[in-house]
């Protein structure tokens, strides 16, 4: 089976499913999570009735399943081509994991400059998702888009050639390596059509592609490596890993002293153990739409992994969108794992993704071999079920420099077992180690059957290590089956597990709730099918809607959802629309390469 065939046919099975948003009545208004790019020309790439900038994919929700007389706007113009199905794209509202993308093309008539994208349905604007800083203010926007005038617009196609200039209007080129080894400038975009695969050939023995160029900002000098609009391409295999990024620290071949600015959007990325690393001084990467896999994965290192020696930082990771799953084999020891951000990895921003299944023992993991304490990290809005070991692991955190949160997950089964190869591990939903005085802020989750390991002292849905500072929990809902526990407290006392702000949370299934915290609720929360993954709230008689506390909650809820005053405990604000519902994706995927 090819890649390709297989990406049909887990779409086809995820929709079967449901997982997918389906269509319905437009009831809600739209909203906008992100974009691949954050930049891009307003000319100079493949000329379609009359425009030629650069394509950009829009991630949101509640679009519809058409376009109709529903309109999208950049900065208040209209200077936009709606590109129409093509290949693996069905379209306007094209379903993509529990939400829905739009594909654009930029014209000339969109004046250079930044703005924000605007999808009005039924004449209802979208609103748009922001993200909180170090400091707690939400001032980053991951859809924010800048048109310029700068940076040439490019292409790879199974008929090109690496002699050739690379254009739409020149000829385009063959290789991946060729457009990241020496072919690119400073603010390329690079579409890679269908067919296309890199599955070898980086710089040394790192990866099959390895870039050796840096850009300087965002906003004009960013490179950009993307998959054309509908085409399926893959980096990578199960027997060699897929993109490395690193600096000339590392070794000679990492012929950069300073990695950063790129984004990789659209590919399926294979590795033998990792299909996406980074190392050292590589900083501002920015990874969109793709699908992540290791099935051979063992070693102390994941399927998605970064790894710096201090003095060097890696700072900028903003992973949006992304499947990571079936990464390790059934033997893998208990350091391999899903996803790894371990030594002096600062601002993470891991969204809106999907992580499940897999001989790897945790699904993320926050991890500073050096014990050093990571900050800036903003887990969200991700659905993470079938882990081994712990679903999302923040191990040696320090919020006393700068936020540390988890919020708007979805987590299903963490924790399940069995034991890896080389022993136990601790299972759960969320495993707090942090060293700072600054609480870490874990609030509207919704978790169920967390630690089904139920191996004692080891297996809960919220783990505290025996030294962590306190938290913050608010508004999660904890859904446990029977003999599963609450909490797994490790000698902490409950001021010491919750601080002062912990509130308006709800504990179920296990007894009563674990410590006495303000607004404790210990009520069925009525979701609509947790036994069938979907974790809705049933009705607008749920005792979880609008009961929840004011701070912290985000701006929009799992579904993209306004949050009203006071909002509702758990993911999801409740809503009558049919669509976008959350149930679980397929297990056991097992990817074939021919």
């Amino acid at each position: 089976m090819t890649t390709s065939m297989l990406r049909r046919l887990t779409l086809l099975f995820l929709a079967s499913l449901g997982i997918v948003a389906t269509a319905s009545s437009q009831n809600v208004p739209p909203s906008i999570f992100f974009t691949d790019l954050t930049s891009g020309p307003n000319s100079g790439g493949e000329s379609v009735s009359g425009y030629g900038g650069a394509y950009v994919t829009i991630y949101g929700n509640n679009f519809g399943s058409s376009q109709g007389t529903s309109t999208i706007t950049w900065n208040g113009l209209n200077c936009l081509r709606v590109v129409p199905a093509s290949g693996n794209y069905t379209g306007w509202g094209m379903s993509y994991f529990w939400y829905q993308k739009i594909v654009v093309q930029i014209g000339s008539s969109c004046t250079p400059g930044t703005g924000n994208f605007v999808v009005t349905v039924s004449g209802q604007s979208s609103s748009y998702a922001t993200e909180r800083d170090s400091t707690g203010a939400y001032t980053v926007n991951p859809s924010q888009f800048t048109v310029r005038s700068t940076g040439t617009i490019r292409c790879i196609s199974t008929s090109g050639s690496d002699s050739n200039s690379g254009t739409f209007s020149g000829g385009c080129w063959k290789t991946m390596g060729h457009a990241v080894n020496g072919g690119m400038s400073q603010g390329d975009i690079v579409y890679v059509e269908n067919g296309v695969n890199q599955t070898s050939g980086g710089a040394g023995p790192y990866g099959s592609v390895t870039p050796t160029a840096s850009g300087t900002n965002w906003t004009s000098t960013p490179y950009a490596l993307v998959t054309y609009p509908g085409a399926a391409s893959q980096i990578g295999s199960i027997s060699n890993d897929g993109i490395f990024l690193c600096s000339n620290d590392l070794a000679s071949a990492c012929s950069v002293s300073n990695l950063q600015y790129w984004t990789f959007a659209g590919f399926t990325i294979l590795g033998q153990n990792s299909a996406f690393g980074i190392a050292h001084n590589v900083n501002n990467i920015r990874v969109v739409g793709t699908d992540m896999s290791c099935p051979n994965g063992n070693g102390s290192t994941a399927c998605v992994t970064s790894n710096a020696v201090p003095p060097a930082i890696i700072s900028g990771f903003y992973f949006y969108g992304n499947q990571v799953h079936n990464s390790g084999t059934s033997s893998a020891i208990k350091t391999y794992h899903n996803v790894y951000w371990s030594n002096n990895t600062e601002k993470i921003y891991h969204a809106w993704g999907i992580v499940h299944d897999g001989g790897g023992c945790r699904g993320i993991l926050i991890n500073p071999s050096n014990g050093s304490g990571q900050y800036d990290i903003h887990i969200h809005d991700n659905y993470v079920y079938n882990t081994r070991c712990d679903a999302i692991n923040l191990n040696y955190v320090n919020p006393n420099n700068g936020l540390v949160e988890v919020y708007n997950n979805v987590i299903n089964n963490g924790g399940e077992g069995p034991d890896p190869s080389d022993g136990q591990a601790a299972y759960g939903c969320v495993d707090i180690n942090s060293t700072g005085t600054t609480s870490v802020q874990v609030y509207n989750n919704t978790m169920y059957n967390c630690g089904a390991r139920k191996l004692s002292g080891s297996a809960g849905a919220i783990l505290f290590a025996s030294g962590s500072g306190p938290s913050t929990l608010v508004n999660n809902v904890v859904y446990q089956l029977s003999g599963e526990a609450y909490n797994v407290n490790n000698g902490r006392t409950c001021a010491q597990m919750f601080d002062s702000n912990s509130a308006s949370n709800d504990w179920y299934g296990a007894g009563a709730p674990p410590c006495t915290i303000t607004g404790n609720l210990n009520a069925d929360p009525q979701l609509t099918n947790p036994g069938s993954a979907v974790f809705t709230l049933a009705s607008s008689s749920s005792p979880m809607n609008g009961a929840g506390s004011t701070s912290p909650s985000p701006p929009l809820d799992h579904l993209g959802l306004v949050r009203p005053s006071p909002p509702s405990v758990g993911a999801y604000e409740y809503t009558s629309s049919t669509s976008a519902q959350r149930p679980a994706a397929p297990t056991n995927l097992i990817v074939t390469v021919n």
